[in-house]
């Protein structure tokens, strides 16, 4: 074996023991943090991805390839679930992407059986991932903790860089050519970005990955600034400031006179809010609360208070109702006006 061939496989063997690492800091109460499950089982299939694309390392037939070649079928499926994840607070799938997550997998399966898809696979991952980055992109402004929003960046670029190489490859066979130096420096990477996302994930910012990230609570240990902001901002609010529409956190800021980053740090750390869209929705959810238990208004429906609460549809009305109450307009309705 060359010393080019050892060391390619030295620089593998690093990058599975640091995504084994990963999975170990994040698989303590996996099975009930979804957000947790999602990074552990992302890592796992990245260990049997960076096996099988060794020409050192991967298995040639038997069944050990086929159960590697179908755990590692499900990256791309598994870094947009680990992905929303970590940008959305509260991550509501739907059927088409379950529909789309499962193509992106069996035509992987049914490849190793002598069908030809990856053409296919190939537009079903871009369609996960342009959908992926609209959902990183749309979210960036509300995002109220610091770490992640910097991340957004960082993460579209390195995603959209790998993905966009690693597919064209793939699909059209150029990955089978490739000098062993590529490999070594492929297995590098893998290293080097592993390593990256557990020093980020860990040490900046664990609280990231709480299991219910929607509200948590407010900080102790306020700095008397902060404290005098939170009163303005729970002053505005209740002169009905939230009922500007289309408000955003630079709107907020300049009415508050401060600082952009100052208003999203204390929002996060001094009312308890991850998202600003669903700090300002706390605001419409209990006007609507008020309105649909008065008996006045027992005529007016559902999607006429959730427009005059400053709701464009009911659908996500209805999602932010149940999440701050637990159940949904008319059964919250019901129950009150009995």
């Amino acid at each position: 074996m060359s010393e080019l061939a050892t060391l390619e496989i030295f620089l593998r063997g690093g990058a599975v023991s640091a995504l084994l690492t990963c999975v170990i800091l994040f698989a303590p109460g996996v099975l009930g943090n979804r957000k947790n499950a999602s990074v552990a089982a992302l890592c796992l299939s990245l260990c049997a991805y960076v096996i099988i694309s060794s020409p050192g390392l991967e298995p040639r037939q038997g069944s050990a390839l086929h159960v590697l070649v179908a755990v590692a079928a499900a990256v791309p499926v598994l870094v947009y679930w680990a992905a929303l994840e970590l940008f959305q607070d509260e991550v509501h799938p739907r059927p088409w992407q379950l529909l789309v997550a499962m193509g992106i997998v069996l035509s992987a399966w049914l490849s190793q059986v002598g069908m030809s898809l990856d053409a296919l696979r190939a537009l079903l991952v871009m369609i996960l991932f342009v959908h992926l980055f609209a959902v990183i992109l749309s979210g960036a402004d509300g995002d109220l903790i610091e770490a992640r929003r910097k991340f957004r960046t960082w993460f579209l670029a390195s995603v959209a860089t790998f993905g966009v190489i690693i597919t064209v490859m793939e699909l059209t066979g150029a990955d089978r050519a490739l000098p062993l130096w590529m490999f070594a420096l492929h297995g590098l990477a893998f290293w080097l970005l592993a390593g990256a996302f557990i020093i980020w994930a860990v040490r900046i910012d664990a609280g990231i990955w709480v299991a219910s990230p929607a509200q948590a609570a407010p900080q102790s240990g306020l700095s008397p600034a902060q404290k005098a902001l939170v009163s303005r901002i729970e002053h505005a609010m209740q002169e009905g400031l939230w009922q500007q529409e289309g408000l955003t956190v630079a709107q907020l800021a300049r009415h508050l006179d401060t600082q952009e980053h100052r208003l999203r740090q204390t929002i996060n750390q001094g009312l308890g809010c991850r998202n600003f869209s669903n700090f300002i929705n706390g605001f419409r959810i209990t006007r609507a609360q008020a309105m649909l238990r008065d008996p006045a208004l027992a005529e007016r429906t559902v999607l006429s208070i959730a427009y005059d609460v400053g709701f464009a549809s009911l659908g996500p009305f209805n999602r932010a109702f149940r999440a701050q109450t637990g159940m949904t307009p008319t059964e919250y309705r019901k129950a009150e006006l009995i």
